[in-house]
């Protein structure tokens, strides 16, 4: 079992496939799924969306067998939304006004500005209703799945086959756990600003080094991000996460210790650590849950496809758009 595969890609994603406003003169059927349309229009958007997720071109995209292949698949995913429509109908598992509205309130959240909200459904030809009602659509069909699928039982055995076949990806990496004070020195600062920022530097290391709280003294005279409500707090963290000389001093030192001025290009730093975290594999007891949740995910994720696929055979799925060489 590789462990990168351990996810479940949801058979129904909401995207209203928000395409270019030239797409508004494309008219026609692209196909017909049980007498339902979807329109030229519809798989056009969802195919720009679409070629936009794989990181790919429309524009340049010069290979026609590599168009009709990406056309083919887009369609065929809009297909399956409409087939888990139809069963969500059926079955009366239709989302709420509540989870529609709340869908709607998460959309609108990725603008600035109700104008750009507003200007973004108008260049895709939607209303704030049409789009609702696609929105409706791709939540129904997902509580349809949710019902038809039942959670798929793991067992200690399955998990256990997982951990041994993907260990690699289960080293945990060298980490220490530190808070640091700085007094920054701005690039291209004189000789006398940047003495200045050291003695300033140095005299919070000895407030330190007498013992006096660390959180708060960073608190009280770090310029950096972390001071204002963590005390300096970096969290944990690997190499090659800080800058040379910080990472040189942090992981040369042990628990508990504060580091002598540490000069970076920020300025100069007076460092604690707090924890330290050698390299390692991590245990099977630690990862347990993490592996259950992802075979889950799996095998949820291939019984969804199963489940879309006699859709598929019982349903009448006219296709008018050719997608497929004939060589």
């Amino acid at each position: 079992m590789d462990f990168r595969k351990l996810v479940l890609v949801a058979v129904a994603t909401i995207g209203i496939g928000l395409a270019a406003p030239a797409a508004a003169q494309i008219y026609g059927t692209a196909a017909r799924v049980n007498g339902a349309e979807i329109s030229n229009l519809r798989l056009e958007r969802h195919f720009d969306e679409y070629v936009k997720g794989k990181g790919r071109n429309i524009s340049k995209m010069i290979n026609p067998k590599v168009y009709k292949k990406l056309k083919k698949e887009a369609l065929d995913q809009l297909i399956d939304r409409e087939l888990l429509w139809q069963a969500a109908k059926e079955k009366k598992t239709i989302a709420s006004d509540a989870d529609v509205k709340a869908a709607l309130a998460k959309f609108r959240q990725e603008f600035k500005t109700e104008e750009l909200y507003r200007r973004k459904l108008e260049n895709a030809g939607l209303t704030e209703q049409e789009y609702a009602d696609v929105v409706r659509q791709e939540l129904s069909g997902r509580m349809y799945l949710d019902k038809a699928i039942p959670v798929p039982e793991v067992s200690d055995e399955e998990i256990a086959a997982a951990y041994r076949e993907n260990a690699q990806r289960f080293v945990r990496q060298e980490t220490v756990k530190a808070r640091h004070i700085l007094t920054r020195v701005d690039p291209g600062a004189d000789a006398k600003t940047k003495e200045e920022a050291r003695a300033r530097a140095a005299s919070i290391l000895v407030d330190v080094r007498k013992g006096e709280d660390f959180a708060l003294l960073a608190e009280r005279y770090s310029e950096d991000a972390t001071a204002r409500g963590s005390g300096g707090d970096l969290g944990e963290f690997g190499r090659g996460k800080m800058v040379k000389p910080f990472e040189d001093a942090v992981f040369a030192m042990k628990p508990g210790e504060v580091s002598d001025l540490v000069e970076t290009e920020f300025g100069f730093h007076v460092i604690k650590v707090e924890a330290y975290t050698p390299a390692g594999q991590q245990p099977l007891d630690e990862v347990k849950d993490k592996l259950r949740a992802a075979i889950v995910a799996q095998k949820r994720n291939e019984a969804a496809r199963k489940h879309v696929e006699e859709l598929r055979a019982l349903a009448k799925i006219e296709i008018f758009v050719r997608l497929e060489d004939n060589n």
